[in-house]
């Protein structure tokens, strides 16, 4: 989950047909519009094992995507041009991972085809849901579309893992088990799915800042790994008795914001009566009207180094009951139901 560096040993093959040797892009032009929806990502479990003689965290961490997801649409540009128009202006271009991986792939293949990517965000920043490292995979499953690139899914995921480590993960959704900084992704099948109620601290916490904190103060307090127990879940009770984030505390510390936030949503689950028993019968031949037993909330837990907050649930219609209450409490948050990704990223024609 730290940003890594290193060469890559990916190889431009000919494409379109080129059997000259002239680098794929030369001489021919992008006609399509492609679109493809880059997806949230929650980190279910997230174990750090410990700091590494290179300086980053050795991590084990089972990540599924949610239908939480930013928009990117991939059109014609000028010859060797690459151009990004955001809705969310606080991202510069030179920052912008989508951009970042295009350029990084067209340095790998000598492409010289212009490509333009118009990019919808929907995904808070600094939340911790893989938002800019999810762009910078559909960039690339765009990039590889468009230039008629004959490059596989692992290739595409080693020019990523230059730009970041969380990307590579986005090429093995729906569910994925990273490993060693983040960059060493694995396809799992996991035996739930269902839903989840999403709560957004609005926070841009600096996962920097809690690597740092977690090596000063949590390097000696390691927690089990549950990865495995997870997978194996059929529900959300069960799954929640398996979720756990080594990060938490390290989050915060370096953001108190986000624990007050996860202490309110705690707060108003007791306000609201969570888990009260109805009442009983009063006196003999009356009875005395009997409010719904509402089953205890499932816990909230955090997600990767940032401010989101989820809780797993069975069906859309428990999802979107707590969500209705949490709404009720009026957090200063953004409060939303999501689905459990259903099928890996792909590519369609804009029509």
């Amino acid at each position: 989950m730290d940003d890594p560096e290193g060469p890559s040993e990916v190889i431009a093959r000919p494409t379109r047909g080129h059997a000259t040797g002239e680098p794929p892009g030369i001489g021919v032009t992008m006609a399509q519009r492609w679109a493809i929806d880059a997806p949230a990502k929650l980190n279910l479990t997230l174990h750090v094992a410990g700091r590494r003689s290179d300086g980053y965290h050795e991590l084990r961490s089972l990540v599924c995507g949610v239908t939480l997801a930013d928009r990117l649409v991939a059109s014609p540009a000028a010859m060797n041009a690459t151009t990004v128009a955001c809705n969310h202006a606080s991202i510069p271009l030179e920052t912008n991972l989508a951009y970042l991986a295009v350029q990084r792939l067209r340095a790998k293949t000598g492409c010289r085809e212009g490509l333009h990517l118009e990019l919808t965000k929907r995904i808070p920043l600094g939340g911790g849901m893989g938002g800019g490292s999810s762009d910078a995979a559909a960039s690339l499953l765009l990039a590889r579309r468009a230039w008629d690139l004959h490059l596989t899914d692992e290739q595409l995921a080693e020019v990523g893992a230059e730009v970041g480590s969380d990307v590579p993960l986005f090429f093995y959704m729906p569910s994925a088990v990273i490993t060693g900084r983040g960059e060493q992704a694995a396809s799992v099948r996991m035996n739930w799915s269902g839903w989840f109620v999403l709560v957004h601290g609005g926070v841009n916490v600096s996962t920097a800042d809690v690597y740092r904190r977690w090596s000063q103060s949590g390097s000696g307090q390691l927690q089990p790994d549950r990865t495995d127990e997870a997978l194996r879940a059929t529900s959300a009770r069960e799954l929640c008795a398996c979720l756990h984030n080594d990060l938490t505390e390290a989050v915060f510390a370096v953001a108190p914001a986000v624990q007050s936030l996860h202490a309110a949503i705690t707060q108003s689950f007791r306000n609201r009566g969570f888990g009260e028993k109805p009442s009983l019968p009063h006196g003999r031949g009356s009875v005395v009207q009997q409010r719904p037993t509402t089953a205890a909330p499932p816990p909230f837990h955090l997600t990767g180094a940032g401010s989101t907050f989820f809780a797993p649930l069975d069906t859309e219609a428990e999802a979107g009951e707590l969500a209705r209450r949490i709404g009720d409490a009026k957090l200063k948050a953004r409060v939303e139901v999501v689905r459990f990704l259903p099928s890996a990223l792909v590519v369609e024609p804009q029509t």
